[in-house]
């Protein structure tokens, strides 16, 4: 049975009349109305279930879609900055903060500082016992001044050779110290006689010799001109591990 617009509307009026206000409309949560047109009087009543004598009567609550909305703006980009780093104390737990927005970050770090290392343990000297530069004149041996140690007294043996004592090496059990000696000439060198690097040097003990609670260790030195091997009073540099 078909109903006219009309008669649905008077219906609805005439039901709520009936009902004196006491009477609830009941409706469904989803989007499909129900009701009931009582099929005497004509008159709809929204329920969920309907009794006899009624005819069931649904419609859609839901109205047709609308237009698309309009895009909107592009938003800002974020940005991140870094505020401020400070050294927290040792063992502390490193932090990070955001003074800024959400947006706009700012971030404050903490960073500990680390804790004290152990002492190391003490080097080992490795550097020779006593080292030094020795000018050659012709007739005299001088220690040159300066960077030297442990070198008690030079002096000239002859064309070709000094003599170089040398402290704080002991004798006991020594069976032979490392010598090094290299000719070289010192440009600060007042010595006559002097030779230049061109020359060769070669070394070797001598002897021990003990004064009271020190050890002297006695070295020759021989320099040479390397053509023809003939003896030259050259400035030279010698280091002794003992």
């Amino acid at each position: 049975m078909k109903l006219k617009p009309s008669q649905i509307v008077a219906g609805v009026v005439v039901g709520a009349v009936l009902a004196g206000g006491g009477y609830a409309i009941a409706a469904s949560h989803t989007t499909v109305i129900h009701g009931c047109v009582n099929r005497k009087t004509r008159t709809l009543t929204v329920t969920a279930k309907c009794g006899k004598g009624t005819n069931v009567l649904t419609w859609s609550q839901r109205g047709p879609a609308g237009s698309k909305g309009a895009t909107g703006a592009v938003g800002a980009a974020a940005t991140i900055s870094v505020g401020s780093v400070t050294t927290g104390a040792p063992g502390s737990q490193a932090s990070v903060t955001n003074a800024g927005t959400a947006s706009a970050a700012k971030l404050n770090f903490t960073i500990p500082a680390g804790q004290n290392g152990s002492n190391g343990t003490d080097g080992t000297d490795t550097g020779p016992d006593a080292y030094g530069q020795v000018w050659m004149g012709s007739s005299a041996a001088e220690l040159a001044p300066g960077n030297n140690l442990n070198i008690t007294s030079v002096g000239s043996g002859g064309a070709g050779t000094a003599d170089v004592q040398v402290q704080g090496c002991s004798s006991a059990g020594l069976t032979e110290p490392v010598i090094s000696v290299t000719a070289d000439h010192d440009v600060g060198d007042t010595l006559s006689g002097a030779n230049n690097t061109a020359n060769t040097a070669v070394a070797w003990v001598a002897h021990w010799s003990t004064v009271p609670d020190t050890s002297i260790l006695a070295i020759e030195v021989q320099t040479t001109n390397p053509t023809g091997g003939a003896a030259v009073n050259s400035d030279f540099s010698i280091a002794v591990d003992c």
